[in-house]
């Protein structure tokens, strides 16, 4: 299969947009809740030996890069959407989502245990 095949024109870049950020958008919250959960659980659980002041102090710009990350959705999203592979990726990027919220919940248990737990 040549690209120009795979290749559909048809779906406007507005359209393609609109979809990526409606989905994308839409599964920030629940992210950026679940995150937060794992490092309030880890704080919680290692309490007598967490360096309290070093963590708080860094929780906006590690939570601005897991944003950041978050993201990377829309480089994967939006060019999948201008293929004739549309609507089968719109049934699976959930899937996407679910793999990268682990990936992400990995991440972020290993960033408090090793730099914030004595």
């Amino acid at each position: 299969m040549t690209l120009c095949r795979i290749v559909e024109p048809a779906t406007p870049w507005r359209e393609v947009f609109r979809d990526a950020v409606g989905y994308w958008e839409a599964g920030r919250v629940p992210y950026n809740l679940v995150l937060s959960a794992v490092v309030v659980a880890w704080l919680g659980y290692a309490w007598p030996h967490v360096r309290l002041a070093m963590a708080l102090a860094s929780v906006p710009p590690v939570a601005a890069l897991a944003n950041i990350c978050y993201s990377a959705a829309y480089l994967l999203d939006v060019p999948i959407q201008r293929t004739k592979l549309r609507m089968f990726w719109r049934r699976w990027r959930g899937t996407l989502w679910l793999v990268a919220m682990l990936a992400a919940m990995l991440l972020t248990y290993y960033w408090v245990a090793s730099d914030y737990v004595r």
